[in-house]
């Protein structure tokens, strides 16, 4: 920090009181001899570190001092402020204001945050005394003002810090005396730093008042005029490393079709020891997701009124909720299971999809007793138990965008059921992908803009969005290369780029040999290559720019990869039209560890 001489403007700041301006202070006051002496007499710790050193009857004001050198920083809090324990999201000490949002804050890693923003070394903060206010302009939800609705301090969207013009990115560690930061047993101390002794280091009593020992604080001159002496350490057991953990819940996307799930990228960006299960059911839409994890009740009905125990199979008749459908081509079969109650019963549903119908049946545990039901009795799945970890990231709906009532419905019913049960909650938009109607402009992609739009609104605290406001569609559209032609095109038509989508292997193969110039290729089955395609032969990639039945007209050695020949016979791989690579799920995961971290739960 900058000595008092060194900061702009410094002579028309006001001091705490509103009345003494910084000058005079240069001129003298807390720049006399006798002051700088008593503030160089103080620990190293505390000329270091900086302390809360200062109050008045309308709030608190935290005042940083540096005793070797004269710097100072001060911040005011208006008298919404008030000290609470987020013990429910991990935060044994924080201070929030009436909404709760939080201004400051010690999580159980013991690191800092101020309004969201993680903090680790000291910054200016501004000098002037303000109520605290939602600030007029958009994407500031904390703010600090003047009376002309100035910007003092305040919290953007992105979590950001600022004071006045001035981006807050560093803030001082506490001081190294600190071995218990907690309620203090006596009455009245909302909040206290004591020594092992459980004498009063710091505290701040009810009336807002700040005292250090048993003197209460006034002036910067003050501090340390008692015991100096640090007696301890600075993190306490109570602030000891904490694993977190975080459920999401989804479909492909989610369980990382074609790269490393975003949910496993976003867990080591967190870091700590964070760690994240996945539920991700490919292919299902948003009811068979929240079938699989209870939010969407599912009800079956047994033949002959009952469930057989003891292992035994029950054919079930009618499911209100196709929750093991697999979405079929006609001739694949494929059998899903799922571990529940139905009827008290403990047991396997088991569907199995032949033509795209599935068929059920309830095998029972060993063990079991047979018991009657009546029709559509409630299958409880065991996931729905199984999630509840500290955080839910929730990412269904792709599958069956173009139902929005029901995707809501399904999300609706998600958020419900489990706010109560996590610290946290993240919603993903829906992103859409290389269709020509889900191109700009089309019916799907309005469709898809929005329900993003709808779930925005709803749902402010959870819709994931970035400091400039984009979802997660907007903001992969927005992470495309400008000097790969397939990229330009997916931005100009608003749909994920081409270089963050994974590759289908052997969609089809080289029904002639090419050369390494020949810019039309023939294929076993062109019908099999999607529209703005990027081909993969061995190591060169090629741009699709027109087609003719089996014949494919491409530009040879896209994307910086050099021509080469190729026999009839050679396997042709496409991208994906929708699903993500590693680099696209790295997407996914910056824009949820922004989000988080400009969220307070």
């Amino acid at each position: 920090m900058p000595k008092l001489s060194q900061i702009p403007n410094v002579s028309v700041y006001l001091d705490f009181d509103g009345t003494r301006k910084v000058s005079d202070m240069l001129a003298g006051g807390y720049q006399s001899v006798a002051n700088a002496a008593a503030r160089t007499a103080l620990g190293a710790q505390f000329r270091a570190a900086g302390m809360l050193v200062n109050e008045r009857d309308t709030g608190t004001v935290y005042q940083l001092a540096d005793a070797a050198n004269g710097t100072w920083a001060r911040w005011n809090l208006y008298p919404q402020f008030q000290p609470t324990g987020y013990q429910r999201a991990g935060w044994p000490v924080s201070f929030v204001d009436s909404a709760r949002r939080l201004l400051f804050g010690i999580r159980r890693d013991g690191t800092g945050y101020l309004a969201g923003k993680q903090i680790a070394t000291k910054s200016d903060l501004p000098t002037a005394t303000s109520p605290l206010a939602t600030y007029s302009r958009a994407g500031w939800p904390v703010a600090i003002t003047d009376s002309a609705r100035r910007l003092l301090f305040g919290v953007r969207r992105d979590g950001q810090a600022y004071a006045g013009g001035k981006r807050l990115a560093r803030a001082e560690e506490l001081p190294a005396n600190v071995t218990n930061l907690t309620g203090y047993a006596r009455s009245g101390w909302p909040v206290a730093l004591t020594d092992s002794a459980r004498r009063l280091l710091l505290g701040v009593r009810r009336d807002g008042t700040v005292w250090a020992g048993k003197k209460r604080l006034a002036f910067v001159d003050e501090i340390g005029s008692g015991a100096t002496t640090p007696p301890a350490t600075y993190i306490p057991p109570l602030l000891a490393p904490v694993s977190l953990t975080a459920c999401a819940l989804g479909d492909s996307l989610t369980a990382g079709t074609g790269g490393t799930a975003w949910a496993t990228q976003l867990a080591a960006l967190i870091g700590g020891g964070f760690s994240a299960s996945i539920y991700g059911y490919g292919g299902r839409k948003s009811h068979h997701i929240g079938g699989r994890v209870g939010t969407t009740l599912t009800f079956v009905t047994a033949s002959g009124g009952a469930i057989t125990g003891n292992g035994g199979v029950t054919t079930i008749t009618a499911v209100s909720n196709d929750l093991l459908w697999y979405p079929s081509n006609g001739v694949q079969t494929e059998k899903g299971v799922i571990v529940g109650f139905g009827a008290s019963i403990h047991g396997t549903l088991t569907g199995t999809t032949t033509s795209g119908v599935t068929a059920y049946t309830f095998t029972s545990d060993a063990g079991t007793t047979a018991i009657k039901c009546g029709p559509e009795t409630l299958f409880i799945p065991d996931n729905r138990a199984a999630i509840t970890g500290n955080e839910l990231w929730c990412a269904p709906g792709r599958n069956n965008y173009d139902d929005p009532a029901t995707v809501k419905a399904n999300q609706d019913d998600m958020i419900a059921f489990y706010r109560p049960m996590v610290k946290r909650i993240m919603l993903f938009a829906v992103i859409n992908g290389n269709y020509s109607g889900e191109y700009a402009g089309g019916a799907n992609w309005e469709i898809v803009r929005d329900l993003n739009y709808d779930r925005r609104q709803k749902y402010p605290n959870h819709f994931v969005v970035d400091s400039q406001g984009r979802d997660l569609r907007e903001r992969l559209v927005a992470s495309y290369d400008p000097t790969l032609s397939l990229d330009v095109h997916a931005h100009e038509n608003d749909y994920p780029p081409h270089s963050l989508r994974s590759t289908s292997a052997n969609v089809t193969t080289l029904s002639a040999d090419v050369n390494d110039s020949a810019t039309v290729l023939t294929v076993t089955d062109g019908a099999r290559i999607h529209d703005n395609a990027l081909l993969i032969i061995g190591t060169e990639k090629m741009a699709l720019v027109g087609r003719s039945g089996n014949q494919l007209t491409v530009t040879r050695g896209y994307a910086g990869t050099t021509p080469a020949a190729h026999v009839a016979g050679d396997a042709i791989a496409t991208d994906d039209k929708v699903h993500l690579n590693t680099a696209g799920y790295g997407v996914w995961a910056q824009i949820g560890l922004e989000f988080r971290q400009a969220t307070i739960v």
